[in-house]
């Protein structure tokens, strides 16, 4: 028998629900651990949108599923593409032409930039994004998926 604390997370990602992020974009969170500041999203993104500039105060990690996006507008992150995204590094997501699927693996801190003066204006930490994201979902009336592991 497996101990409990090492038992494998598996789930049916159908069964964990998007909720709308505002601006084109749609998150459902896969797997979060709050106490590492650990959290792995996917994101559908519509053709054009963009996010706020931000920078991730820890490493993330991404896997390009559907579409083309880029932190400019080239659009070179395509099906297949890895990226690591640098702590500290300020940047945006761009969706390009079409829609987008990504995933992210995300540890620590999220800062809000403002474009003109460059100071951050939010920061949020995963803990905070998980509850953010069971809220949403309770609104939309889906239940609470469980992704802690």
């Amino acid at each position: 028998m497996a101990h409990p604390d090492l038992d494998t997370l598996h789930l049916h990602s159908e069964t964990i629900p998007f909720v709308d992020f505002g601006k084109g974009t749609k998150v459902r969170i896969l797997h979060a651990r709050p106490s590492e500041d650990f959290i792995v999203t996917q994101i559908q993104a519509d053709p054009g949108c963009s996010s706020e500039l931000h920078r991730h105060l820890g490493p993330v990690f991404g896997w390009t599923v559907e579409g083309t996006w880029g932190h400019d507008h080239t659009y070179e992150y395509r099906p297949g593409t890895y990226i690591f995204e640098t702590p500290g590094v300020i940047h945006k997501f761009h969706a390009g032409p079409n829609p987008v699927s990504a995933v992210f693996v995300s540890y620590g801190i999220l800062e809000y930039i403002n474009e003109q003066t460059l100071e951050v204006v939010a920061s949020i930490d995963c803990a905070t994004v998980l509850e953010n994201y069971m809220q949403m979902c309770e609104q939309s009336g889906l239940p609470r998926p469980n992704v802690l592991a």
